[in-house]
């Protein structure tokens, strides 16, 4: 099993996650310090990665280290853009993670106005067929909550994520992943998810709740990945830490 962050490099972790001072470029250093085996990229949702930059981060890591990928925009919310072009530009920015088999998957996460549909159906195949590495997906729009949709998804090597987010009309997602991947996104249970964007992830996850969570996680197939995205303020950190804890008591 795979635990860790959607990200690790912010700016209100200093001082409260890592030491005070610590430096932008000291950042993943510190967060390997936390003890996690895996963590979700996200930078590369807002811009194509640079080799360079991959291959610092995968030299910097142990061996036995996972890095999962978050798709840029233009394939998951920019439906015009030319993505056969795109994908070997990106594919080439990951390239250090796969040559030093560091790297998990893909995550491609879709936006709430993504809904279903037979043309939503179709660019997720069409996705695939560009796509030629491991690849989850994660939808927030309940209507995607069909598991004959997910299994057929499923059948053509796209694995959906198992998400937990707050229990509001239009957010009930799927808890349990499906496909070859068992990937795992905790969003936090903030019921203003729409109305204050900029608090959305600004929740911390009690003892009950994580005992909850791990329960739903371990009654899944490896591979396991979990990554918390309620970054604001370290609660991510701090949560998948104590997540971490609860599974090692309740394999023992």
């Amino acid at each position: 099993m795979r635990v860790g962050t959607s990200g690790f490099s912010f700016p209100d972790w200093v001082g409260n996650i890592y030491p005070a001072n610590t430096k932008k470029e000291d950042m993943f250093s510190e967060y390997l310090k936390l003890g996690f085996n895996a963590v979700e990229i996200n930078f590369t949702y807002y811009s194509i990665p640079y080799s360079k930059t991959m291959n610092a981060l995968s030299q910097k890591a142990p061996q036995n280290f996972s890095f999962c990928v978050k798709l840029h925009k233009s394939f998951t919310h920019e439906y015009d853009q030319d993505l056969k072009s795109l994908y070997p530009k990106f594919l080439d920015g990951i390239r250090p993670l796969i040559d030093d088999k560091k790297f998990g998957c893909l995550i491609g996460q879709f936006p709430y106005s993504f809904k279903r549909s037979k043309e939503s159906v179709e660019y997720l195949l069409k996705l695939r067929q560009i796509i030629d590495i491991p690849l989850v997906v994660e939808f927030r729009n309940d209507l995607w909550n069909d598991s004959e949709t997910f299994e057929m998804l499923a059948d053509h090597q796209i694995s959906i994520a198992g998400v937990d987010l707050p229990k509001i009309r239009g957010l009930k997602m799927n808890e349990k992943p499906f496909g070859k991947i068992s990937y795992f996104r905790f969003h936090g249970r903030n019921v203003n998810w729409f109305t204050d964007e900029m608090k959305r992830y600004d929740y911390t996850y009690s003892e009950d709740e994580l005992f909850q969570l791990a329960k739903n996680v371990l009654s899944t197939p490896e591979p396991i990945y979990v990554f918390f995205n309620n970054c604001h303020n370290g609660q991510a950190a701090r949560n998948a830490i104590q997540f971490s804890e609860i599974i090692r008591k309740v394999r023992n």
